[in-house]
């Protein structure tokens, strides 16, 4: 684990020389960008799971939502999408996520910060976030 002012793409390099051919996986937030480095680690055949900005490329325009697990006591909604460069993008939603979002966003609508238009346009993503990783699992196992 790493403070996040650490650039990531060099604690990444650190580890793939330090420890070569150990079985080593990251889990990155938000904050990670650089994915080409993620093809690099899957050459190398170290695993990942990295968090997806909202507004991520990878993230479809159309996607459906397929099976539901609970984690700690909450229903979560999620799918689990092939990627061919990456591996797999798993889509989350979590229903109480989405009521606060969407209760925020009209909160911003009601003064007039946002236009009742692009409230219904980024509707769709309220509450939903992905992970992105080279590991085939299920769902709840990238989620945990």
């Amino acid at each position: 684990m790493f403070y996040g002012s650490i650039k990531e793409i060099k604690v990444l390099k650190y580890f793939v020389e330090r420890f070569p051919n150990k079985d080593i996986e990251f889990v990155m937030d938000r904050g990670f960008t650089s994915y080409k480095e993620l093809l690099k680690l899957r050459e190398e055949k170290i695993h990942y799971i990295v968090a997806l900005k909202k507004n991520s490329a990878l993230i479809p325009l159309e996607f459906e939502m397929s099976r539901v697990f609970e984690y700690r006591k909450r229903n979560i909604a999620f799918c689990k999408i092939k990627n061919e460069s990456y591996g797999f993008l798993y889509l989350f939603l979590d229903p109480e996520l989405r009521a606060v979002v969407e209760n925020k966003f009209l909160g911003k609508v009601r003064l007039g910060v946002l236009s009742m238009g692009d409230f219904c346009e980024r509707r769709r993503l309220f509450g939903v976030f992905g992970l992105l990783s080279d590991l085939d699992v299920d769902a709840w196992v990238v989620y945990e």
